[in-house]
């Protein structure tokens, strides 16, 4: 039997789990990683973190309950793993772009340091590029010369974690300062796959800022695409991949598909656990997703990519990347399905809502308050007498 106080957390769960499959729509922005802060905050120990207060749920009302079924289902037209792109998903067709955002200068608060760099991750044998540029508010192209730039390349992860080499930046005549380098010619670097970070001090008007720019770095390439082709599964478009995996690991598969136009039209992200050898990965981007988009094909499949895991926990995530496309048959429009996706996880999760909605109470009861749980700067929960 499920009491009322373990059924709220149910419902609680539910709720988490259609927040998610909002996320898929949302989408998670490019990575930014500048900020500002002082040389000396670097030394400084952090204090301990301030007490968290999470509330319990309290009794779920009915209408509550539906609202939360009917969201599920309006998301759940499209699976997890194939939707169309919108706003929130707009970022994977530039996965590669990070962020660059300007951040105030130490100092009268007058000037903003931007520092970027031309790509968030790096692939073996490519170089990155950053630049730092120091300017007034507003104006943006009017570049302020520094006084000095003292910069290094560092590692955030693995077990030497600190600096791994200086990093020299030259003023391009314009005062924008810029560096490249490859970080696969660092012997540090080109050992496993690191979180790596530029740090750069810059001095600007008598007063010194810490900025940095994070990236990451694969030496190697685990998934070698060999060959890419298209069919029409069921109603959806299914381009299958003939890799080698030069490691065992779990891969994950994303891909982009555009309009002849260019016009984003859907996107997929799925993975597996393989064994190192010949693989035939079948990525399907749903029927409806690519019908909705209202473009025929011919489709381009691009930006094909993925994170490779190791079974060695102690190396980060390598990124795999294809460079390549691939052009589709010219699908009509007419050939896709028009169904929404149907799934078993789909129908069980709103069966258990409509079961819960049907078992919830019309409106809040008063005999159940909310219950207050602190969790302290040790991670100890409490709860707090009831009010």
């Amino acid at each position: 039997m499920i009491t009322s106080s373990r059924r709220r957390w149910i419902i609680a769960g539910m709720l988490a789990a259609v927040a998610g499959v909002a996320l898929l729509s949302r989408g998670t922005p490019a990575p930014s990683s500048a900020r500002s802060v002082s040389p000396a905050e670097t030394s400084r120990r952090a204090a301990p973190a301030p007490a968290a207060h999470a509330r319990a749920p309290g009794p779920f009302a009915q209408a509550r309950v539906e609202r939360i079924l009917r969201d599920y289902e309006a998301q759940a037209v499209y699976p997890p793993s194939s939707r169309p792109f919108d706003d929130g998903t707009a970022y994977k067709l530039a996965w590669n772009t990070p962020s660059a955002p300007a951040v105030p200068a130490l100092g009268d608060g007058q000037l903003q340091i931007r520092f970027a760099s031309d790509r968030a991750h790096v692939l073996p044998g490519e170089a990155l590029t950053s630049w730092i540029e120091v300017f007034r508010p507003g104006a943006p192209g009017e570049l302020v010369a520094v006084t000095g730039i003292e910069a290094w390349v560092t590692t955030t992860s693995g077990e030497a974690v600190g600096r791994v080499a200086p990093l020299a930046f030259r003023d391009d005549g314009g005062h924008r300062y810029t560096s490249t380098f490859r970080p696969g010619d660092l012997p540090r670097l080109a050992e496993r796959a690191e979180a790596v970070r530029l740090v750069a001090l810059v001095e600007v008007g008598g007063h010194v800022t810490q900025v940095f720019r994070d990236f990451t770095f694969s030496p190697r390439q685990p998934v070698q695409v060999r060959a890419v082709r298209d069919a029409m599964v069921d109603g959806s478009i299914v381009a299958t991949l003939d890799i080698d995996l030069l490691e065992e690991g779990l891969v994950t598969f994303e891909g982009n598909l555009v309009a002849a136009d260019g016009t984003p039209v859907a996107w997929v992200d799925t993975g597996a656990e393989l064994t190192p050898g010949r693989h035939a990965v079948a990525l399907t981007f749903f029927g409806k997703a690519v019908r909705d988009a209202g473009a025929p094909g011919p489709y381009t499949l691009r930006d094909l990519r993925g994170v490779f895991r190791s079974p060695d926990e102690d190396e980060m995530p390598l990124r795999w990347a294809w460079n390549g496309t691939h052009t589709t048959a010219p699908y009509a429009l007419a050939e896709l399905s028009p169904a929404i996706w149907d799934a078993p996880e789909k129908r069980d999760r709103i069966a258990a809502l409509a079961a819960l909605a049907a078992d919830a109470p019309a409106a809040p009861g008063a005999d159940e308050p909310a219950r207050v749980v602190v969790i302290d700067a040790d991670g100890v929960a409490r709860e707090l007498p009831a009010k």
